[in-house]
């Protein structure tokens, strides 16, 4: 089983992945600590918890979205405030 669909879906996988070889600033570890502590603050604040990062992971060559990793941030204490538990991930062979 193919792992694309369709022809536009094969392009715009490719497309992604030839934005890691563009020409990008380096992420800036002060920013990406930033966001995600600006996202859990302001998350915490509006479900009344107190979830913080013991560690913050990323890929050093990665684009600089730091609106991305504040977005993880929030997903994961929201998922953590719900209770419910995290599904384990399984990959497919492509």
């Amino acid at each position: 089983m193919s792992c694309f669909r369709s022809h536009s879906h094969r392009f715009r996988f490719r497309n992604l992945r030839l934005w890691r070889y563009l020409p990008h600033a380096a992420l800036d570890p002060q920013q990406v600590l930033g966001a995600v502590l600006k996202a859990s603050t302001a998350t915490n604040a509006d479900l009344g918890t107190a979830f913080f990062p013991a560690v913050i992971r990323y890929v050093a060559d990665d684009l600089p979205r730091n609106s991305l990793y504040a977005h993880c941030a929030t997903l994961l204490i929201r998922r953590l405030a719900s209770g419910e538990p995290f599904q384990p991930v399984t990959t497919t062979a492509c």
